[in-house]
């Protein structure tokens, strides 16, 4: 049976294996593909979700766009894929405004601000009274994790 060290050891290796197993990552990051292929098909918003989980992301597909969680931000992706041509992840993400600002004049003015200032997106007052941005990641036919991850960086 061996030295109760050796036992001691085995029973280690043994829970960390099944802990790693039964993590709900175990093995996706690994065997994620590179990239994520756009096609002209219903399944692209299926398809994102699986890429962004197999690469960690907490990712709910929803009718028309993926709902994600990347650092500081949540955003939706919302693929549009052409069989000719570019193709577009849109990309939107919310920053909440605090009661006072909420809707606000000035708010409005800030985005039409940031808009003036910087030339990446549209930023906008939804119809919740927050500030949000749209923007888009463009590509031909494929993007990769590494690519992604840079552009919510």
């Amino acid at each position: 049976m061996g030295s109760r060290r050796q036992r001691l050891v085995a029973v280690h290796a043994f829970v960390i294996g099944l802990c790693i197993s039964m993590s709900p990552l175990a093995g996706k990051a690994q065997s994620a593909p590179a990239s994520w292929v756009c096609t002209d098909t219903e399944g692209n918003v299926a398809s994102l979700a699986r890429f962004l989980r197999g690469h960690g992301i907490d990712a709910q597909a929803q009718s028309m766009s993926v709902g994600i969680s990347y650092g500081k931000f949540s955003y939706v992706l919302e693929p549009k894929c052409s069989d000719t041509g570019l193709d577009r992840l849109i990309v939107h993400t919310y920053f909440s405004a605090s009661e006072r600002w909420q809707g606000s004049t000035e708010l409005i003015r800030f985005a039409n601000m940031l808009n003036r200032k910087y030339n990446f997106g549209c930023f906008y007052v939804d119809k919740d009274g927050d500030l949000a941005l749209h923007t888009n990641l463009t590509l031909i036919n494929n993007v990769s994790w590494e690519e992604i991850k840079e552009f919510l960086e």
